[in-house]
């Protein structure tokens, strides 16, 4: 079962350079780990933007990549306290097999995963998490609007 720390309570730790650990968290990667991982993936996705004529640097601030961080953390404790759904390893494995089945770009997709030093743990965290967090919020969003009773126009 893995814990995540609040925004505020990571920002803190990222400051001292402190493993999440270091307040209770059961996080397997400190937040720097988390951000490092994610240029590694932005700068493969830049590597590949046609007409990118500016460094990656410059394109891509670091308060950038840690805002993509944070977000992803914020979704899967969002999922967990709002939703009911915990993100298990059996899940990320899933959307693994999925993600390698469905891919457009094979050679990208390797070259994510050598990006981040060719680690299992390091892709499902830091490549699958964010993916699977974002279609599962995607997928809980549209069934709650399905469930939701339709207005029409003003009540009279």
């Amino acid at each position: 079962m893995m814990r995540f720390l609040s925004r505020p309570a990571l920002a803190i730790l990222a400051a001292f350079g402190l493993p999440s650990a270091a307040l209770g968290a059961v996080d397997p990667l400190t937040f720097n780990e988390r951000v490092a991982c994610h240029e590694a993936i932005e700068r493969v996705y830049y590597a590949h933007q046609i007409g990118a004529t500016r460094s990656f640097e410059d394109a891509v601030p670091r308060r950038v990549i840690e805002s993509k961080a944070l977000r992803f953390l914020d979704l899967s404790e969002d999922l967990k306290s709002q939703r009911g759904i915990e993100i298990t390893p059996a899940m990320l494995e899933a959307e693994w097999r999925r993600i390698e089945r469905a891919t457009r770009f094979p050679d990208r997709l390797q070259m994510i995963v050598e990006a981040l030093g060719d680690d299992p743990m390091l892709v499902r965290e830091c490549f699958v998490r964010p993916v699977l967090v974002e279609r599962l919020m995607r997928e809980s969003a549209t069934a709650s609007r399905a469930n939701r009773p339709l207005t029409r126009g003003r009540s009279s």
